[in-house]
C-alpha cells in the first residue's frame, strides 16, 4: 500500500497517488564525475528530481551518488540507463538501486505485486514458456556508510587520501587524468526508457556546481 500526504488545499489527481519519492543510489559513475548538476540531470531522467545527499558527492563517502526522486510507480522501475557524458566517447550504463523498496515484480518491474502473481508472467507460463526474470533483489539499495563524511576535515592521516583528492582533484588532477572508456555492462535487453540518454545535451562538464 502506498500512502500520499495531502493538504487541505491539495487538488487530488491520479498523479497524486502514482508519483512517490524514493532515494535512489546511482552506481557506475566515472571517478570524480559526481556533482549537483549531474545529480539533477540523472534525477530528472529517472523521474522528478527532488534533492541530492550532499555527502554522496564526495568520492570518499561511498561508491554511489544518492538522489531523492519522485517516481511514477505505475511504470516499471528503471534498472539503469544508457547515458552519454560529455567527456566519454562511448555510451555508459549506469545502474540504479532503490532504498527501502516496496514489493515489486521481478518480471515486469512494477511495484505492488510479486512475479508469481504477475499477469504477464503467468500468461507466458500458460503458453509453455520459461520467462526470464529481468528484475531482481540486486535493485535494492546498499546500506549507507555508518559515519557521515566530513567535507571540512583537515586531518587525513586515518581516513586516507580520498577526501583530499575529492576536494582538490577537480581543479588540479582531473584535467590531466585520462577518462577510461567504461564497458556498458548493460542487461541483454533494455526497455525504451532505459536506452540511450544524451546527458551532454543538458549537462556541461566545464560548468559543474559542487
Amino acid at each position: 500500500m502506498i500512502l500520499c500526504p495531502l493538504s487541505v488545499l491539495s487538488k487530488v489527481s491520479f498523479n497524486s497517488f502514482t508519483i512517490n519519492p524514493f532515494w535512489v543510489q546511482v552506481n557506475r559513475l566515472p571517478f570524480l564525475s559526481k556533482s549537483k548538476s549531474l545529480a539533477r540531470v540523472i534525477g530528472n531522467l529517472i523521474g522528478d528530481f527532488l534533492e541530492v545527499h550532499d555527502d554522496s558527492l564526495n568520492e570518499g563517502w561511498g561508491p554511489f551518488l544518492r538522489i531523492r526522486v519522485g517516481i511514477d510507480v505505475s511504470k516499471p522501475l528503471l534498472r539503469g540507463q544508457m547515458v552519454t557524458l560529455p567527456w566519454l566517447q562511448d555510451e555508459l550504463w549506469i545502474e540504479y538501486r532503490y532504498e527501502r523498496m516496496l514489493d515489486f515484480c521481478y518480471s515486469c518491474g512494477i511495484i505492488g505485486h510479486f512475479f508469481y502473481k504477475c499477469a504477464q508472467y503467468l500468461e507466458k507460463v500458460d503458453e509453455g514458456l520459461d520467462p526470464d526474470l529481468e528484475y531482481g533483489p540486486w535493485m535494492e539499495g546498499a546500506p549507507l556508510p555508518k559515519s557521515s563524511y566530513d567535507r571540512y576535515k583537515q586531518d587525513f592521516s586515518k581516513s586516507g587520501p580520498w577526501p583530499f583528492i575529492t576536494r582538490l582533484a577537480r581543479n588540479t588532477i582531473s584535467p590531466i587524468l585520462p577518462h577510461p572508456t567504461l564497458s556498458p555492462a548493460s542487461p541483454h535487453s533494455t526497455t525504451i526508457r532505459e536506452k540511450g540518454k544524451q546527458v551532454c545535451q543538458f549537462y556541461s562538464y566545464s560548468r559543474r556546481t559542487y
